[in-house]
């Protein structure tokens, strides 16, 4: 308690990287109301592992922080439990690690419930490191739950959709449990997001069990036809992409019949997509694609985006392959381009 009213007392400071080695519990309002009093705090970086809030009756008034960038690594549950003790303002960075394995129960509810006081967030970052079980306030282990109820994630979705100026989205080391939900909730979100610039989504690939309910029955694939549909048409500033993929999709999809492309087999527009680097993930490392697929595979992806130059992913030998028939088109099209300009 001393130790934060002395720190408070520092008027000029603009960043603290504050690391908690406890639990802290009912302590945790010493730090928060040393926030609340640095009027110059900019950036806060705070550390908590073992970090556990206990909420107490009558809850206290929350401590109003305005900060431009703020990074929490901490448990699941504690990441709200910390925002229901400090209320952040004006945040255009916002960095959330979670400390243990995660379940949808407590990662959706978390996001929705930070980017409804961050209308201006322009820069969102999610990284899951994996750990022990979380646990419930009994201390009980948590079996991570492969489903939730829809009214939560088009809650989680709906509040996505508001946070319009997001221009980085980040989503790194997603546990397999949440993947195709993950997925489906980001495909949803992209539409609208028009400042977007770069999207990074992968997933930490291990053995789920084979009696886990699959998920893709309520939230469908990713197949590459997602490039088109949505990415090409809604994201029209996306120069980074990194994005988990279903291989049985990208094997059977019929891409250049898609409506993607007018009857003269081109986009309906003729601007240039920015998209410069794509990298496609999918859980095997080894796609069965033959020539011909490649070959479907390519002329899609330049025609979607001209200005593209890395392709790779997980099956890092199929996409160098795409890569090398993407530059062998590009490399013809501007021999003609150099010819006709000539004449």
């Amino acid at each position: 308690m001393d130790l934060f009213h002395h720190v408070s007392q520092l008027k000029g400071l603009i960043s603290i990287r504050l690391t908690m080695a406890s639990a802290y519990g009912t302590l945790f309002r010493a730090p928060s109301r040393c926030f609340a009093k640095l009027t110059s705090l900019r950036h806060l970086v705070l550390e908590a592992p073992l970090l556990r809030v206990v909420s107490v009756s009558p809850a206290p008034e929350a401590a109003v922080v305005k900060l431009d960038s703020l990074k929490i690594t901490t448990k699941p549950h504690q990441h709200i439990r910390i925002l229901e003790n400090i209320h952040f303002n004006g945040l255009r960075k916002l960095v959330l690690e979670f400390t243990r394995t995660t379940s949808a129960s407590s990662l959706y509810p978390t996001i929705k419930s930070y980017l409804k006081k961050c209308s201006e967030l322009e820069s969102c970052s999610i990284a899951f490191i994996p750990g022990t079980p979380e646990e419930d306030n009994a201390g009980r282990s948590v079996k991570s739950k492969r489903t939730l109820g829809k009214q939560t994630h088009a809650d989680t979705i709906a509040v996505m959709q508001r946070t319009t100026n997001l221009k980085q989205v980040i989503m790194l080391n997603v546990p397999p449990l949440l993947r195709d939900s993950t997925a489906y909730v980001l495909r949803c979100a992209l539409p609208c997001w028009p400042q977007l610039t770069t999207l990074v989504f992968n997933v930490h690939e291990e053995p789920i069990s084979s009696n886990t309910e699959s998920e893709e029955v309520l939230y469908g694939p990713s197949g590459l036809y997602f490039l088109g549909a949505t990415i090409w048409k809604s994201c029209a500033r996306l120069e980074e992409l990194e994005f988990h993929f279903d291989e049985a999709e990208i094997a059977k999809e019929k891409l250049l019949d898609s409506e993607v492309f007018g009857h003269g087999g081109c986009p309906s527009s003729g601007d240039d997509h920015p998209l410069r680097i794509l990298t496609i993930n999918t859980t095997s490392s080894r796609l069965d694609l033959d020539l011909r697929r490649k070959i479907e595979i390519a002329t899609f992806l330049d025609r979607l985006f001209p200005r593209l130059d890395r392709l790779q992913g997980s099956a890092s030998g199929v996409w160098e392959e795409v890569e090398m028939l993407i530059g062998s088109y590009q490399a013809v099209k501007e021999h003609v381009y150099a010819r006709i300009e000539a004449l």
